[in-house]
C-alpha cells in the first residue's frame, strides 16, 4: 500500500536541508513534492514561532510520513519552484483515461446485485450512461458517495422508502457514522514586519510587488501555501488534570482516548496573516499584521454524524449533520488545545 501512496510523487530537496532518507516520499512520479519553501518575507515570523514552540518543551520534526507524527513540522506539499501542481499531472499522456468534467452522477446501474455502470448528467444537461468492463469505483467524496448510493437504492430501506426509491441493498450503515475533526480559529496581532497581510490582502505597493515578482520570477509570498509551519502536539499533562478525561481513559481500559497509539492530539496551523479564507464572514482588518492560529482536534470522540437525502434530485446537495461535540469530552479537549496554543 505504501508503495502506491508515494508512486505519483518525486521528492525534491535542492538545497539539501533535510535527511536524504526522505526520498522515499517519492522518486519517479510526475507530481513534484518538497518541503515548504519558507518565503523571506515571513522569515521573522518563522524564527519567532519556532523559538516559542521549543521554549515550551515541544519538539521539532522533519518527517511525519514515517508513522510517527509529532512535533513542529515544515510541511511537505506539491508547490515546487514557486509552482503548484495537482494529481491531474498523473493523467497527462494516459490514453486509457477520459475525464468527463462538469458532470454529476445520477445513479449507479445495478444488475443482478452488481454495479455495472453509472448514469450521469453531462455539462449540457443531458443524461449519459457509462458501462464498466471490469468494475465501478464510487469515489465521489464523503458526502456525495453516500448520496449516490442512496439514490441508487443502496441504504436504509426505511429512509429510501420516504422518497419512493426501490431498495436494492438494505444497509443501515450508508450515510451513518460521519465524523470530522472540529477546528477553532483565533487571531493575534503581530509586530509590524512579521505578517503577510500587506503582501497578500491589502491593495498597495507590497501587494503589487508580490504580484510582479510572482509573474516574472515565480517568487513572492504568492508562491506560499501559507500553511508552511504546523504543530502536531500531544497534551497529556493538561488532559490528565481533567476529571472527565481521567474517567474516560479508565473506561477505555486505560487507553488514552484521543490518541491511543501515540498519535498527536492536535494539528495546529500557524498562518502569518488574517486568514480570510476561514473567516469570510468577518471583514479583514484595514491595517496591522496578524497571525491566525487554527486548532484542529484530530481524533474526536464524536462519530455520529449523518448524510441523508433531501430529495431524489441528484443535483440537490444531501442533508449533512456532522454532529460536532456530540461527546462533551471533545469540547474539553478543544478548550485545552486552544489554551495550549
Amino acid at each position: 500500500m505504501k508503495e502506491y501512496l508515494y508512486k505519483p510523487a518525486t521528492y525534491h530537496d535542492d538545497k539539501g536541508l533535510f535527511s536524504s532518507e526522505l526520498k522515499y516520499i517519492g522518486q519517479n512520479g510526475p507530481l513534484p513534492a518538497s518541503h515548504s519553501d519558507l518565503i523571506p518575507e515571513a522569515e521573522g515570523f518563522h524564527e519567532a514561532l519556532t523559538k516559542a514552540w521549543t521554549s515550551k518543551g515541544h519538539e521539532l520534526t522533519g518527517d511525519v510520513h514515517n508513522g510517527t507524527m509529532r512535533g513542529h513540522w515544515k510541511c511537505t506539499n506539491s508547490i515546487y519552484n514557486g509552482k503548484r501542481s495537482s494529481l491531474w499531472v498523473h493523467l497527462v499522456g494516459k490514453d486509457n483515461v477520459t475525464v468527463f468534467s462538469e458532470a454529476n452522477s445520477k445513479r449507479l446501474i445495478i444488475e443482478a446485485g452488481k454495479a455495472v455502470g453509472v448514469e450521469v448528467i453531462g455539462p449540457d444537461g443531458n443524461d449519459y450512461t457509462f458501462r464498466a468492463k471490469r468494475e465501478v469505483v464510487v469515489a465521489s467524496g464523503v458526502y456525495e458517495s453516500p448520496k449516490l448510493l442512496m439514490l441508487s437504492g443502496v441504504g436504509s430501506k426505511a429512509a429510501l422508502s420516504q422518497f419512493g426509491i426501490e431498495t436494492i441493498v438494505d444497509s443501515a450503515h450508508v450515510g451513518q457514522n460521519l465524523l470530522d475533526h472540529p477546528i477553532l480559529l483565533h487571531v493575534f496581532r503581530l509586530k509590524d514586519g512579521y505578517g503577510l497581510d500587506n503582501h497578500l490582502l491589502r491593495a498597495g505597493l507590497q501587494k503589487d510587488a508580490a504580484a510582479l515578482a510572482y509573474r516574472w520570477k515565480n517568487k513572492s509570498p504568492l508562491t506560499s501555501g501559507l500553511l508552511e509551519l504546523v504543530g502536531l502536539p500531544r497534551i497529556n499533562e493538561r488532559l490528565e488534570k481533567i476529571p472527565e478525561y481521567v474517567a474516560a481513559k479508565a473506561a477505555n481500559s486505560g487507553l488514552e482516548p484521543f490518541g491511543p497509539g501515540g498519535q498527536p492530539h492536535f494539528e495546529i496551523d500557524f498562518v502569518p496573516m488574517f486568514s480570510d479564507a476561514f473567516q469570510w464572514h468577518i471583514p479583514a482588518p484595514p491595517q496591522g499584521e496578524y497571525m491566525t492560529v487554527i486548532v484542529d482536534l484530530l481524533r474526536p470522540l464524536s462519530k455520529s454524524g449523518t448524510v441523508e437525502l433531501n430529495s431524489t434530485n441528484p443535483l440537490e446537495q444531501p442533508k449533512i449533520n456532522i454532529n460536532f461535540f456530540a461527546d462533551d469530552l471533545d469540547i474539553v479537549a478543544m478548550r485545552e488545545g486552544v489554551q495550549m496554543s
